[in-house]
């Protein structure tokens, strides 16, 4: 899914706000990451959740399924 104006960069905050609101779209962040890239001293998205590696290897084995 694109989103772009004409000769304007991608509103990506109104993309994502409009993902979240009207599709209820959550967003997945590796906990391996979190300390790494420095995640566990911001604010996250409402929709956002820390989820461990077995939870992404669930999800990309169930891709092949």
């Amino acid at each position: 899914m694109t989103w772009q104006k004409k000769d304007e960069f991608s509103p990506i905050a109104d993309l994502i706000k409009t993902l979240m609101e009207d599709f209820g779209v959550k967003f997945y962040i590796c906990a391996s990451c979190v300390k790494h890239y420095g995640l566990d001293k911001v604010e996250l998205l409402p929709n956002t959740e820390v989820k461990p590696g077995f939870f992404w290897e669930r999800c990309f084995l169930s891709a092949w399924d």
